[in-house]
């Protein structure tokens, strides 16, 4: 189907961005292929039919990734906030913690500290519940809380 052949290929161009990035390409190189994964990710999504609620969790996740990536903060928030509504509907536990753990990290991106702790508390708790097959994750959430901390501490 069309709609998820635009998606797969929003997916292949923020990969590509991800790998220029690290190569550290020059920066239109960069925002051609972020640009590039978020329109074929908006034209996937209005494609989508709203009781896909799988697809639809994937593509405002996806889109939370690329504005994050973009420094747009606001945008990146709705979509995961979205992201994160589907996933608790389709009862996907691992995912809702990641989505959990992606608010966190923006709201921290963004400097508030104190609604990613809270983020990042319930992410935590959703892979612990979840016991040694999101250990990794537990790690990496706890080195996001601990930055957290870090952050508020020296805020005070």
């Amino acid at each position: 189907e069309f709609r998820r052949v635009l998606f797969r290929s929003g997916l292949v161009t923020y990969d590509r961005f991800k790998e220029a990035r690290e190569a550290q390409r020059p920066e239109h190189e960069l925002l051609e292929h972020l640009n590039g994964a978020l329109r074929l990710c908006l034209e996937s999504l209005d494609l989508t039919p709203h009781d896909a609620i799988p697809n639809l969790a994937r593509s405002h996740g996806q889109l939370g990734n690329i504005y994050r990536e973009a420094g747009d903060w606001g945008r990146a928030l709705e979509h995961y906030m979205k992201c994160l509504a589907y996933r608790e509907t389709a009862g996907d536990l691992f995912r809702v913690a990641q989505t959990r753990y992606d608010v966190a990290a923006t709201l921290a991106g963004r400097g508030s500290f104190t609604d990613a702790k809270e983020y990042a508390v319930a992410a935590l708790r959703g892979f612990q519940f979840l016991g040694d097959r999101a250990k990794d994750k537990v790690m990496e959430t706890l080195e996001l809380m601990a930055q957290i901390e870090q952050e508020l501490k020296a805020g005070e």
